[in-house]
């Protein structure tokens, strides 16, 4: 009878001892909060990757977008490695799996330094000159811009800061029906117009313009010319090259040069076909101007991180690309404006990864150039004006400045605008 009894109570007196065990533990280990969505955020992009080695279709939302719609790009985000680390530092609190409090605040890891970016001088213009100042600016996207007024602002704000006569865009992303409304609301907010090229090849990729801004007869320099140039081979219909011509003796050349792509599959086209297409048309000529997104980072100076073997297999970071970049420049007397005028600059970029957020921390490389022959530089070259206003006969034009505007156009685009400074005077 008794063993009956004591069998009866075991359920209840294991249920009771249960409940008491669930108090202790929900009082001993309370469950966690969730994190805010900017540490949710942080935490996801830690573990992914930190560098895209290109500067192709900077966009990464509308990246995503187009591989939901099940449109891949073939030149797409190419995620590099993370660096590797010290194994005697200090691990991150992402790397053994705890948030510091200051992730929790702000979604940003106190374990990142950003890099130091070294001041570059603005040059100015000697007495007598008359200024043509270019800049050159890959937008990810005209549109975007255009439909969004806080990136409009920025956009009008850098036109009445630097007062460019002439703008050169690249990945618009437009197609020719898209060409005339945008090209009126550009001269109605910003007072310019010009020249396009759109890519025939796939819609809402590549593209590129050249704005002129309305009165630069006053320049006293010829009337320009225009012609879109089909590039070389698969990428001669995705719109990639204005070509502007003032007079005889000036050629601008507005590029967007193609990325090797994820994987580097367009890696021999790229180099192979394009580069020496490239060269080709340009070698012997002594006034030209080319400007653009180059897609490659030339010199160790020109990305953040170089000592890094693992960006030698990414876009725009391989040796090849390098070398053929530097080749260039050598065989066809070539100059990259910035570097000759500024050569120790350090942590001075002009692409960042948005999926990194590597611009807060100024983890970048500079793609994006003005290259021009050394007559220019040497300010030897000569240009006839025979059709100026003023009736004078020839022009002496100089690089005068080189500037990367990295500071004043944030959240726009995941490249910086650049610019470039002409000095002409006018010989009677």
């Amino acid at each position: 009878m008794k063993s009956a009894l004591f069998l009866m109570l075991i359920p209840s007196t294991l249920a009771r001892f249960g409940k008491v065990c669930g108090r202790f533990q929900r009082v001993t280990h309370p469950p966690r909060r969730p994190l805010p969505l900017a540490a949710r955020e942080h935490v996801r992009f830690v573990h992914r990757a930190t560098l895209r080695g290109g500067g192709e279709d900077g966009d990464e939302v509308e990246e995503r977008k187009g591989r939901k719609r099940g449109r891949k790009d073939e030149d797409s985000t190419n995620p590099q490695p993370k660096p590797k680390r010290n194994p005697n530092s200090k691990p991150r609190s992402s790397d053994t799996g705890k948030i510091s409090s200051k992730t929790r605040r702000t979604g940003v890891s106190a374990g990142r330094e950003r890099i130091a970016r070294d001041h570059t001088q603005r040059f100015p213009l000697l007495q007598g000159e008359i200024g043509i100042k270019i800049v050159s600016w890959n937008v990810a996207g005209l549109r975007s811009i255009l439909n969004k007024p806080e990136k409009l602002k920025v956009l009008k704000r850098l036109i009445d800061e630097e007062n460019p006569d002439i703008v050169c865009l690249q990945e618009t992303k437009l197609q020719d029906s898209h060409v005339d409304k945008i090209a009126e609301e550009l001269n109605r907010e910003i007072g310019m117009s010009g020249f396009w090229a759109c890519s025939t090849e796939r819609k809402g990729y590549s593209g590129v313009a050249t704005l002129l801004k309305n009165g630069y007869e006053s320049l006293g320099i010829p009337s320009p010319a225009h012609r879109v140039v089909h590039g070389p081979g698969e990428g001669g219909a995705e719109g990639r090259i204005v070509e502007t011509t003032f007079g005889p003796n000036l050629r601008l050349l507005n590029l967007y040069v193609p990325n090797s792509g994820a994987g580097l599959k367009r890696l021999d086209y790229r180099v192979n076909t394009w580069d020496t297409w490239l060269q080709d048309n340009i070698s012997g000529d002594i006034n030209v101007v080319i400007c653009g997104d180059l897609n490659v980072a030339h010199k160790d100076s020109d990305f953040f991180c170089p000592e890094n073997k693992a960006y030698e297999t990414q876009a725009g970071t391989t040796p090849a690309e390098r070398e053929s970049f530097g080749r260039m420049l050598k065989e066809c007397e070539l100059i990259d404006t910035f570097r000759h005028l500024h050569p120790k600059a350090k942590g001075v970029y002009s692409y960042w990864s948005q999926r990194a957020r590597n611009r807060d921390w100024n983890r970048g490389l500079r793609l994006d150039y003005f290259v021009v022959n050394k007559k220019l530089v040497e300010g030897t070259h000569d240009i006839s004006v025979d059709n100026a206003a003023d009736g004078s006969k020839s022009t002496k034009i100089r690089v005068v400045d080189s500037f990367v505007l990295d500071s004043s156009t944030l959240g726009v685009s995941d490249h910086a605008p650049v610019g470039l400074l002409l000095g002409v005077k006018r010989l009677d």
